[in-house]
């Protein structure tokens, strides 16, 4: 099984259901079920199915989806 290395609190959070997209440098070719395994820990915590890859995204599509990769913009 392919995984993915994700930190603390990234990867609570996809578990938790409140991320649904990662952001990553590169694109991928993967679609499948990946385990999703916790940095320094070794261990799979969870799995998910990568089911599409978009990007690179404008300043105003990452914006309007920031809350997807679990961020929040905050107003200045």
């Amino acid at each position: 099984m392919r995984a993915l290395l994700i930190r603390h609190p990234w990867i609570d959070m996809i578990l938790d259901g409140k991320k649904t997209w990662e952001i990553r440098g590169s694109r991928t070719s993967i679609r499948e079920t990946i385990g999703l395994i916790r940095i320094a820990s070794g261990t799979v915590v969870g799995v998910c199915e990568v089911v599409d890859c978009v990007g690179p995204l404008s300043a105003e599509e990452f914006k309007h989806n920031a809350r997807k990769a679990g961020m929040s913009l905050g107003q200045n």
